[in-house]
C-alpha cells in the first residue's frame, strides 16, 4: 500500500461551516414574535408534524398576526427542512429536503420584497448543495462494477449544483439591489447601518457560495475532461477575485486557498503552489487563520509530492508541524499534513533505508491513526503492513520457535478463559487472578505470533505462515483492534483462497470491516465510510463467488445486500437475494422488504390523491418480501435484532393496509413476534427505539381493531410510559396516534359506519386522557389540541354521544381561558385568545345553544367586525337556529344581518357578505397576478353567500304559512335564476351543483 495514493483532495462534505466564517457573517433575518417563537420551539423539540399542523391551522385563522401569517410559507419550508434532517431514512430525508428547497425558491420568486427572501434563497442554495454532495458521496461509495449507477448519481448531483448556483446568484443580485436602495452611511440610522452590514455579509457569502458550488460541481464530470476544467477555471477565477476584494480577512484567505485547490485539481501544480505560498508566508496567531494556513501546507506538500520534489516537501512540512502548538498538533488540519509528510518520506525511503527513517514514518502514522481525520483509516492499515518485530523477538530466534510459543500461549489463554467462566460460579474470589493470567497469556501469544511473522523467510512453509496470519487476525479481532484484524484477514482470504485458513480469515475480516463500517456511520463527518465500503464489497464478492453454498458466502451476500440497499441499488440487492440458499433467505428478505417499504413511505409521503401505479407496486413488492421473510423466520426460530426489526416493519405494513388484526397476530407471535420479544426481554429486542416502536405499533393495532381492545391498549400505554425516558417524545407519540384516529373516524363516518366510529371515539378518549395527564400537558398548544379534538369527536357523532364530547371541549376551552386570565403570558397573543373564545362559541352552537353562541360571536365582532370568517359563522348560526327552531325571523336576520349598533349591524348577514366578497374580488384582480389567490377566495365567498340567501328563503318557506311559503319559495327560485343569468357557470362545479340541487328541491316543494 502506498502513502502517496491520489494527492488530490476529496470534496469536503460540509459547506456551511465555511459559510459561517465568511466575514464573521450576518445572522439570518429574525421573525420575532410569540407565534414564530412557538413554532421554533416545536421544531427544537422535534415536534415537526405538530409544527406543520399549527402552521396549517394558523393560516386559516382570522386572528393570526398579519406579519406572522405572511411568513407562514417560509416557516413551513423551515419545518420541512428541519424534519428532513431528523429523518433516519435517507430516501425520505432527500425527498423532504428537495421539497423544502423548491418551496424556498418558489417563495423567493413569489415574494421578492419580503423580509425572508434573502434567507429563503440562502436556504435553497444550501439545501441543493447538500443534496448534490450527498449524491456525489453515494457515487464515490459504489463498487467499480456499478458504473451506470455512478454516472446517474453524478448527473443528478450536477442538476442540483446548477439549482444551487441559480439560487445563489439570485441571492447575490437581490442583496446588491437592496444595498443600493439604502441611504448612504452618513445619512443612515442605526437600523439601516445594521442592515447595510448584513447585506454586505450576504453578498460576500453568496460570492463564496457561487465559486464553491462551481468547484464542487467539477467532481460530477470525468477528471481531466473539458467540462471539469471549465468548472475549475470558473471557480478559480471567482475565488481569486474574492481574495483580491477581501485579502486581509478570513474569507480572503479561503478564497486564495480554494483558488489553489482549483489549480491543483487541474494538475497546474506551479500555479497552485503560488496560491499556497501567499498563505503559508503569512505570520498570524489567529486560530482560524492558522487552520486555513495548515490546509494550504497540506496542499503545498501534495503538489510537491506530485512533482517528485520529496526533499522540499519533507523539509517544509516538518518545519510547519514543528511550529504547531500542542493543541494544534492533534487537529485534523495538522494531522493531514503529518500523513502527507509520511507519504513524502516513504517515497524518499528508496534513498534512505535507515531504521531511524522508517521508525519516524511509523511514528508519524501512529499519530495520524490515533485521532479523527481524513486519513485515519489509511494510516492504521499502513501501520499494520509496516509492523516491525517486537522486543520479545530477541528471545525467539526462529520462526518455528515463535509459532510454537504462540500456540502454547494461545492454548493457555483459552484454558484461563474457561477457568474464569467456571470461577465466576464456583470461586468468585479467584476471578481477578485468573483474568490477569488470561490477559498475560493473550499478550504473550500476540507477541509470539508477531515475532513469527517478522522471522518468516522465503523458506518458511506457506501453510504455517498463513496459520500465523490467521491467529494474529483473530487475536486482533478479540482485542477489538479492528483495522488490523480487517487488513490481515482480508490479505489472507484474498491472496490465498485455497488455504485451510481462508474461511476463518474471511469471517474475521468481514466481521471487522462490518464493525468498522458501522462505527463510521455513527460518526458525523467520518470520511472512512467510502473506503470501508469498497473493502467490504471486494472481500464479500470474492468469498461469495468461491463457495456460494458456504455459511461464509451467506454472510458475505448479506453484507453485499446491506451495502447495495444503503446505496439504493435495489435491483442489485434482489439479484444477490437469489444467490442465497433458500433456507437462509428469511433475514435477507426482511432486510430487502424493509428497504422497499421505506422507499414506498418516502415516495408516497405528501402525495395528494392516490399514489402512482409505480409507487403502489413498490408497496406490493415490500409486502411480499416482508411476508416471506416473516414466514421463513417463523420456521427458523429466534430472530436476530435486524430480523426482529424487519418483522416489526411487516406489522407496520399490515397496519398501513388497514389490517390491525393481522398486525397484532404478527406482533404477538409466540416465537418471533416483536411484542413477545420485548415482553420476554429477548436479546433481539434491545434498543430503546425498537422497544418504543413495538409499543407504538401494538397500541395502534389494539386501538384500531374492531372492536378496539381497550384493556390491552391501556396496558401497552403503561408499558410505553415506563420504557420512555423522554416525556416530550411520549406526548408526541400520543398526539400522532390521536391524529391517526381522527382520520379513521372521519373515514368511518363518511362510510356510514357510525357504530364503529363511536367505538373508535370511546377508545380515543383513553388516549386523550393520557395526553391530558402528562407533565407537559399544560402547554397552550397541547391544551388547544385536546380541546379541539374533543370538539371534532362531538361533531363526528350524533345525539348524547356527541354532546358528551362537545361538553368536554367546552370545559377544556374554559380552562384555557382561566389559565390565560391567571397568567398574561400564557396565551401566545391576543388573537389566540379570540380564537379560543370563538371555539367556545362553536361548542355552544354544536350543543344547540344558539343564543349563547351568538352572544359570544358578537363579543368578538365588537372588537373586530371585519373578520370575514367569523361573519360567515355568525350568519350560519342564525340560519341554523331559524331552521332548527322554526323561527322565520332568524332566517331573515341571517340574510339581512342582526345585532345593530351605532346604526350598523354587527352581524352583517349574507347580503352584505355577498357584496363584500364581490368588491374584494375586484380589488384583488386589479392587483394583478399577486392577487389571484385572494380573488378566488373572495369569489367563493360571493357564491356561498348568494347560495345561502336562496337557501334561507327556501327554509323560511318550509316553515311559514301557505301564502308566506309561496312568497319565499318564489323569491328563492328567482334568486337562483337571476344568478344563472348573470353567472352561467355559477362559480364552478362545487357551487353549480349546490345551486341546481337547491333549485330542484324548491320546485318539488312548490
Amino acid at each position: 500500500m502506498s502513502l502517496l495514493g491520489d494527492t488530490t483532495f476529496a470534496p469536503p462534505m460540509v459547506v456551511r461551516c465555511l459559510i459561517c466564517i465568511v466575514l464573521a457573517m450576518s445572522s439570518p433575518t429574525a421573525f420575532a414574535g410569540p407565534d414564530s417563537d412557538f413554532v421554533e420551539s416545536l421544531r427544537e423539540h422535534g415536534w415537526h408534524d405538530t409544527a406543520l399542523g399549527y402552521l396549517d391551522w394558523a393560516e386559516k385563522q382570522p386572528f393570526t398576526d398579519a406579519a406572522f401569517k405572511k411568513s407562514i410559507p417560509y416557516q413551513r419550508a423551515m419545518s420541512l427542512a428541519t424534519q428532513a434532517r431528523a429523518s433516519r431514512s435517507q430516501q425520505q430525508r432527500a425527498k423532504q429536503l428537495q421539497d423544502a428547497a423548491e418551496l424556498f425558491e418558489s417563495l423567493a420568486a413569489d415574494q421578492p420584497d419580503a423580509d425572508f427572501t434573502t434567507d429563503a434563497l440562502s436556504q435553497a442554495a444550501t439545501i441543493y448543495s447538500e443534496l448534490a454532495l450527498f449524491e456525489v458521496a453515494r457515487a464515490n461509495r459504489l463498487p467499480a462494477q456499478a458504473g451506470a449507477q455512478r454516472k446517474q448519481l453524478l448527473a443528478e448531483a450536477n442538476i442540483r449544483f446548477e439549482k444551487a448556483s441559480r439560487a445563489t446568484q439570485s441571492l447575490s443580485k437581490l442583496a446588491e439591489k437592496r444595498l443600493s436602495e439604502l441611504p448612504k452611511p452618513a445619512q443612515a440610522n442605526n437600523k439601516q447601518k445594521a442592515e447595510r452590514s448584513r447585506l454586505r455579509g450576504t453578498i460576500a457569502e453568496s460570492r463564496f457560495l457561487i465559486a464553491k458550488v462551481a468547484f464542487e460541481q467539477a467532481t460530477t464530470f470525468e477528471a481531466g475532461s473539458d467540462k471539469a476544467k471549465a468548472k475549475l477555471a470558473s471557480a478559480g477565477k471567482a475565488f481569486g477575485e474574492l481574495f483580491d476584494d477581501y485579502d486581509d480577512t478570513l474569507v480572503g484567505y479561503y478564497g486564495r486557498y480554494y483558488q489553489g485547490r482549483c489549480f491543483q485539481e487541474a494538475g497546474e501544480y506551479n500555479k497552485a503552489l503560488g496560491c499556497y505560498e501567499d498563505l503559508v508566508a503569512q505570520p498570524t496567531s489567529n486560530a482560524e487563520f492558522r487552520r486555513a494556513i495548515s490546509r494550504a501546507h497540506r496542499g503545498r506538500t501534495e503538489c510537491l509530492i506530485a512533482q517528485e520534489k520529496y526533499d522540499e516537501a519533507i523539509t517544509d512540512a516538518r518545519a510547519w508541524l514543528k511550529s504547531a502548538e500542542t493543541a494544534e498538533a492533534i487537529k485534523p488540519e495538522w494531522l493531514e499534513v503529518t500523513y502527507r509528510l509520511a507519504g513524502a518520506m516513504q517515497a524518499q525511503s528508496k534513498k534512505d533505508t535507515s531504521k531511524d527513517f522508517q521508525s519516524e514514518i511509523r511514528l508519524l502514522l501512529r499519530d495520524v491513526s490515533r485521532k479523527p481525520n481524513e486519513f485515519q483509516q489509511e494510516a492504521r492499515a499502513l501501520l499494520v503492513s509496516m509492523s516491525s518485530a517486537p522486543a520479545s523477538v530477541s528471545k525467539l530466534n526462529t520462526f518455528a520457535d515463535a509459532l510454537s510459543a504462540g500456540k502454547n500461549s494461545l492454548e493457555m489463554m483459552k484454558s484461563s478463559q474457561m477457568a474464569v467462566r467456571l470461577a465466576k460460579e464456583n470461586n468468585p474470589s479467584a476471578v481477578p487472578e485468573l483474568e490477569q493470567s488470561s490477559q498475560a497469556n493473550a499478550a504473550a501469544a500476540l507477541s509470539a505470533f508477531e515475532s513469527a511473522l517478522a522471522l518468516a523467510g522465503t523458506q518458511t512453509p506457506l501453510d504455517e505462515l498463513n496459520s500465523v496470519r490467521y491467529y494474529l487476525s483473530w487475536m486482533y479481532w478479540e482485542q477489538q483492534r479492528l483495522q488490523e484484524a480487517a487488513v490481515l484477514g482480508h490479505f489472507l482470504a484474498l491472496r490465498y483462497p485455497d488455504s485451510k485458513y481462508q474461511s476463518g480469515a474471511a469471517k474475521v475480516a468481514l466481521a471487522a470491516y462490518e464493525a468498522l463500517y458501522n462505527q463510521s456511520q455513527k460518526k458525523a463527518g467520518d470520511s472512512a465510510g467510502g473506503f470501508l465500503t469498497s473493502q467490504l464489497a471486494s472481500l464479500a464478492q470474492a468469498v461469495a463467488e468461491r463457495a456460494p453454498e458456504s455459511p461464509e458466502a451467506g454472510a458475505a451476500v448479506n453484507l453485499l445486500m446491506k451495502i447495495a440497499l444503503k446505496d439504493d441499488r435495489v435491483e442489485d440487492a434482489e439479484l444477490l437475494l437469489k444467490k442465497l440458499p433458500a433456507g437462509n433467505r428469511a433475514a435477507a428478505q426482511l432486510a430487502l422488504g424493509a428497504s422497499l417499504w421505506t422507499k414506498y413511505l418516502a415516495a408516497s409521503s405528501g402525495v395528494d390523491g392516490e399514489p402512482s401505479a409505480e409507487v403502489m407496486n413498490l408497496q406490493k413488492q415490500a409486502g411480499m418480501l416482508l411476508q416471506k421473510g416473516y414466514e421463513g423466520q417463523q420456521k427458523a426460530g429466534q430472530p436476530s435484532q435486524s430480523a426482529a426489526a424487519g418483522i416489526l416493519y411487516f406489522a407496520q405494513y399490515r397496519l398501513a393496509l388497514g389490517d390491525p388484526k393481522t398486525a397484532l397476530e404478527v406482533l404477538q407471535d409466540k416465537k418471533v413476534g416483536p411484542l413477545t420479544l420485548v415482553e420476554t426481554k429477548s436479546p433481539a429486542a434491545k434498543g430503546q427505539r425498537f422497544v418504543e416502536e413495538v409499543y407504538k405499533a401494538a397500541l395502534r393495532a389494539m386501538l384500531f381493531a374492531q372492536p378496539p381492545r381497550r384493556a390491552g391498549a391501556k396496558k401497552i400505554m403503561e408499558s410505553l410510559e415506563k420504557s420512555s425516558k423522554d416525556s416530550a417524545a411520549l406526548t408526541k407519540i400520543y398526539l400522532g396516534l390521536g391524529l391517526q384516529m381522527q382520520r379513521q373516524m372521519k373515514e368511518l363516518n363518511a362510510q356510514g359506519k357510525t357504530n364503529e366510529a363511536k367505538a373508535i371515539a370511546e377508545t380515543f378518549e383513553d388516549v386523550l386522557q393520557r395526553v391530558s395527564s402528562r407533565d407537559d400537558a399544560d402547554s397552550w398548544a397541547i391544551r388547544n389540541w385536546v380541546a379541539q379534538t374533543y370538539l371534532q369527536l362531538g361533531e363526528g357523532l350524533q345525539g348524547d354521544a356527541a354532546n358528551q364530547y362537545i361538553k368536554r371541549a367546552q370545559q377544556a376551552y374554559n380552562e384555557i381561558l382561566l389559565a390565560a386570565a391567571q397568567d398574561e403570558k400564557y396565551a401566545p397573543n391576543a388573537n389566540s385568545l379570540l380564537a379560543v373564545r370563538k371555539k367556545l362559541a362553536d361548542c355552544e352552537r354544536a350543543l344547540g345553544n344558539y343564543d349563547q353562541a351568538l352572544d359570544l360571536y358578537v363579543k368578538i365582532l365588537e372588537k373586530k367586525s371585519s373578520l370575514l370568517e367569523l361573519q360567515v359563522v355568525a350568519a350560519e348560526t342564525l340560519q341554523q337556529q331559524g331552521a332548527a327552531k322554526k323561527q322565520p325571523a332568524k332566517l331573515e336576520q341571517a340574510i339581512r344581518g342582526a345585532k345593530p349598533k351605532a346604526g350598523k349591524n354587527l352581524i352583517w348577514g349574507w347580503l352584505k357578505l355577498a357584496s363584500v366578497g364581490d368588491q374584494f374580488k375586484k380589488r384583488s384582480l386589479a392587483a394583478g397576478p399577486k392577487g389571484a389567490a385572494n380573488a378566488k377566495r373572495y369569489e367563493s365567498l360571493f357564491f356561498e353567500s348568494r347560495f345561502n340567501i336562496a337557501k334561507a328563503r327556501f327554509q323560511s318557506g318550509l316553515i311559514g304559512s301557505p301564502s308566506e311559503k309561496q312568497k319565499q319559495l318564489s323569491s328563492a327560485k328567482k334568486n337562483i335564476q337571476s344568478m344563472k343569468n348573470l353567472y352561467p357557470d355559477l362559480g364552478g362545479p362545487k357551487w353549480k351543483a349546490a345551486f341546481e340541487d337547491l333549485l330542484k328541491q324548491i320546485e318539488e316543494a312548490q
